[in-house]
């Protein structure tokens, strides 16, 4: 049973709950972490500042580490976002390249036995 539908355009708005920053921290390893922490400090105030942007307060936002040996998914603290394109480009020209930021949909439900 369909309970819902919605068109490929308006998908990512309307499915997206989670933005996942991916952030690849195989070179870093045995470097200080104050540039990591620099730059998580400048996407908190990023974020901050496009807080309001978002529909009901926006989606959670999650960090995906890569490290050396392991990757590693990690809440931002209650951090949202909005589901916007922009904020994405945005994240994306801080971090230095594009690829960084994607919109994830709700799981999908278990299936009936």
């Amino acid at each position: 049973m369909v309970s819902k539908v919605v068109s490929v355009e308006e998908a990512p708005v309307k499915l997206a709950r989670r933005l996942r920053i991916h952030l690849d921290l195989r070179d870093e390893a045995g470097t200080p972490d104050e540039p990591l922490n620099d730059e998580l400090e400048q996407l908190r105030d990023l974020l901050d500042r496009r807080r309001s942007r978002g529909r009901n307060g926006g989606v959670e936002v999650e960090f995906e580490l890569e490290l050396p040996d392991r990757t590693v998914l990690a809440g931002a603290n209650g951090s949202r976002a909005p589901v916007d394109d922009a904020v994405a480009s945005e994240i994306d020209d801080l971090l230095g390249e594009r690829g960084h930021c994607r919109y994830i949909g709700a799981p999908a439900p278990p299936s009936r036995p």
